[in-house]
């Protein structure tokens, strides 16, 4: 028996999970919109790699800071876990 079009949408969202991804829904300004479409552009991406790329770099550039800013790593450990919403 064929799947009707719900259960192939929550097979699909069942393996996305597993694969590590999740869905994003939001609204963004014009300016946004028109600067995520030329810079996917620019690099022949698509938006979820442009998107992904963006926010792993700035994540990246957060964590280098806390290692520099704070030389103990008690300090550092705190900084990060507080970083990732892992208060202690």
């Amino acid at each position: 028996m064929a799947k009707s079009n719900a259960e192939r949408q929550a097979a699909y969202r069942k393996n996305a999970n597993q694969r590590n991804e999740y869905r994003l829904n939001t609204f963004i300004t014009g300016e946004a919109k028109a600067a995520m479409e030329a810079i996917t552009r620019h690099y022949a991406v698509t938006q979820v790699e442009i998107l992904e790329r963006l926010l792993l770099a700035e994540k990246d550039r957060i964590v280098a800071g806390i290692y520099a800013e704070y030389p103990e790593e008690a300090a550092q450990d705190r900084e990060i876990a507080r970083f990732f919403g892992q208060h202690e």
